[in-house]
C-alpha cells in the first residue's frame, strides 16, 4: 500500500488513485455549542510500489512523518511528508509496499551513495593534507617530522590538533614561549621511542588550545 490522504475535491493531481469513501467527523460552534457533522469524502492514494521506509521526525513541540520513495526508472530516492501533528492528519498515512525488485535496488542506490560521499570526504581529506604539509614544508620542517606528526597526532583532540598545526606552520613567532612549544613539539616528533605519550604537559595543553 502506497501513501493516502483525503479530499472533498478530488484528486490533487489526476494520477492519483482513488480509493473510496473516506468517513469523516468535522464540527463547528452554534451559539458557543460544538455540533458535529459526519461528511463523505474521497480517499485516495499515490507513491505505488514506491514506498521504501517511513519514519518519524521529531520536532521540538511536533513531530512528522515521512515516507522515503524510491523511483526505479530514475535511480533515485525522495521524501515525502505525509502526516504531522503540526495540523490535522486525519485519513493521512503511508505503508511500505515496494517490493523485493525495488528494495534490492534501493539498496544498491545507498550503498552506491554511500561510497561517492565518502570519495568525496577522503577527497577533500586529501587535499587538506595535502595544503598543511605544503605550509609545514614552507615552514622549514622536513618530510619525516611531517609525517611523524601526521601519524602520531590522529587520535588527539582536533582542538590540540589544530593547535600543534598552527605551531608547525609557523615560520617566525612573535612569542618566545610559543616557539619554545614548537622546538618541544618537533623534537618529540623527531623522537623514534619518545618517552611521553604526548609532547605537551597538562598545562601547556591548556595554553595551547585556549
Amino acid at each position: 500500500m502506497p501513501i493516502f490522504y483525503i479530499s472533498n475535491d478530488g484528486p490533487t493531481d489526476p494520477s492519483h488513485k482513488c480509493e473510496g469513501d473516506f468517513e469523516i467527523t468535522l464540527g463547528s460552534y452554534d451559539d458557543g455549542k460544538y455540533v458535529p457533522r459526519k461528511e463523505t469524502w474521497k480517499q485516495f492514494s499515490y507513491a505505488h510500489g514506491k514506498v521504501v521506509m517511513t519514519y518519524e521526525r521529531n520536532g521540538y513541540d511536533d513531530s512528522d512523518f515521512i515516507a522515503v520513495c524510491f523511483d526505479t526508472e530514475n535511480q533515485s530516492e525522495y521524501r515525502i511528508e505525509y502526516a504531522s501533528t503540526r495540523y490535522s492528519s486525519t485519513g493521512l498515512h503511508a505503508v511500505v509496499d515496494a517490493n523485493d525488485e525495488t528494495m534490492g535496488a534501493w539498496d544498491s542506490y545507498r550503498q552506491a551513495q554511500a561510497a561517492e560521499a565518502k570519495r568525496l570526504r577522503d577527497l577533500e581529506l586529501q587535499q587538506v593534507i595535502e595544503e598543511r604539509m605544503a605550509k609545514m614544508v614552507d615552514a622549514g620542517l622536513d618530510s619525516f617530522t611531517i609525517n611523524q606528526f601526521l601519524s602520531r597526532s590522529t587520535g588527539w583532540s582536533e582542538a590540540i590538533q589544530e593547535g600543534c598545526y598552527a605551531l608547525l606552520k609557523t615560520k617566525k613567532f612573535r612569542s618566545k614561549f610559543r616557539e619554545s612549544l614548537r622546538n618541544q613539539l618537533v623534537a618529540w616528533l623527531q623522537d623514534p621511542a619518545p618517552s611521553h605519550p604526548t609532547p605537551f604537559s597538562t598545562r601547556q595543553l591548556e595554553f595551547l588550545v585556549r
